[in-house]
């Protein structure tokens, strides 16, 4: 492909990815789970195990096909410089603000929560509108009224205790891989960019598995007593997912921005002259040997998510590579584009559609009917008619997304993309 041209593809992997994501997330009960849709409490991977990976792999891709495009449209490095670092913050704040959002539906109830909400909303559209292309009174008056209210809001936040909000999480990951990607990729050559990733491997692995951790007298790959928990806890004590130590730790993102050069790299050569052939073989092929160099190092430094090991960065970026290689075949080279729409309109707010699962999770699992989520009654009603428990978690996750495909929906058909 060209930079100039849109990849279908490329489009439905991030959408089908992004979907899996709020699917894993949002089941019926925690308590009736397939197994394959659970996380491995610590070493080994399992299908949910690859979504987050596999997204990191799309902003990697999305970097180089983006930037290729502005470079070759002779944008000034300068500015885009400025607009990369002005969307990571976005997206890290937008993280932090979710995180905010769900301590509120914690720890306040009625009236108050009612507000704070209000206002945690607010804050988000200060960070979405700037990037609302609409030419409408309402998104004028929006652009005017939003930091005022914001204003209000953050005197109003000073009462609020902050001394428990986690800092890390699934956006800033990805906003600190896109900054790091994106600087990186309007610096370097691709070889650079492959030496860059493969010495942040390196040194993760001596880092994880040959320097003591502080306490322990040895190294520790265990949970909480790691070298990555130690250093997470060093930089945010008190604010992490876990008492000890954090699956989205910023550590542990040293070898996620590596997934991100994985994905820049196969951007690079979706650009290039090499024919659609020629494109899916070396996807294809590159993926299956990271993906073997992945299982083989794991011999030594196991496959592991929540500390995002370097086995499981080659591991998951080959079998990324490799989905991407099938998805260029199947809809862009034999043109099942219909059948990829779905995904298509999910992967065109991938992001937004995100943020939104977190936030109607308020609605949809919080206890508002009597004390009970709408998720418990429905398990309740279907599982005391005789349904298999799991059967029923699974499909209220499913239903969650055909919910929330409806607002994806409008955005793609009014052609509204934010970008946050």
């Amino acid at each position: 492909m060209r930079p100039n041209e849109r990849l279908i593809s490329l489009d439905a992997f991030r959408g089908f990815t992004i979907a899996a994501m709020i699917m894993v997330n949002n089941p019926g009960s925690w308590s009736h789970v397939y197994a394959p849709l659970l996380h491995k409490p610590w070493n080994g991977i399992t299908p949910t195990d690859l979504i987050f990976p596999f997204f990191i792999f799309i902003v990697g891709v999305s970097v180089a096909l983006a930037y290729t495009k502005r470079l070759e449209a002779g944008h000034p490095k300068r500015e885009m410089f400025g607009k990369i670092a002005w969307r990571s913050v976005k997206i890290f704040a937008v993280g932090v603000l979710l995180a905010l959002y769900s301590r509120i539906n914690s720890t306040t109830e009625g009236v108050s929560q009612f507000l704070w909400v209000v206002v945690v909303l607010l804050l988000m559209g200060i960070f979405v509108m700037p990037d609302f292309r609409s030419k409408s009174r309402w998104a004028v008056w929006a652009g005017w009224l939003l930091p005022v209210f914001a204003v209000g809001a953050v005197l109003a936040m000073l009462l609020f205790r902050f001394t428990d909000i986690r800092i890390a999480g699934v956006l800033q990951r990805i906003a600190l891989v896109f900054l790091v990607c994106a600087t990186l990729f309007l610096t370097t050559r691709w070889k650079t960019q492959a030496l860059v990733g493969a010495v942040i491997l390196l040194f993760y692995w001596v880092v994880m598995m040959f320097l003591p951790t502080p306490g322990q007298g040895r190294p520790v790959l265990d949970p909480g007593v790691n070298m990555a928990a130690w250093i997470d806890t060093f930089m945010t004590p008190g604010k992490l997912y876990h008492k000890t130590w954090d699956p989205e730790g910023f550590f542990s993102t040293l070898p996620a921005i590596a997934s991100g050069i994985t994905g820049m790299l196969a951007g690079t050569l979706l650009v290039s002259k090499k024919s659609p052939e020629q494109k899916i073989i070396w996807l294809f092929t590159a993926g299956f040997l990271a993906a073997t160099a992945g299982v083989v190092w794991s011999w030594h430094f196991p496959l592991n998510k929540p500390i995002w090991s370097s086995s499981y960065v080659l591991a998951t970026s080959g079998l990324a590579s490799m989905t991407l290689a099938a998805s260029l075949f199947l809809v862009d080279f034999l043109g099942f584009r219909k059948i990829a729409q779905p995904w298509v309109i999910f992967g065109s707010n991938a992001i937004t559609v995100y943020v939104l699962s977190g936030l109607l999770g308020y609605l949809f699992y919080g206890g508002h009917f009597g004390g009970q989520s709408l998720k418990g009654m429905c398990m309740d009603l279907f599982t005391g008619m005789g349904v298999e428990p799991k059967l029923v978690s699974l499909i209220i996750a499913l239903l969650y997304i055909a919910i929330l495909f409806i607002p994806a929906w409008i955005l793609h058909k009014k052609k509204i993309f934010i970008k946050l």
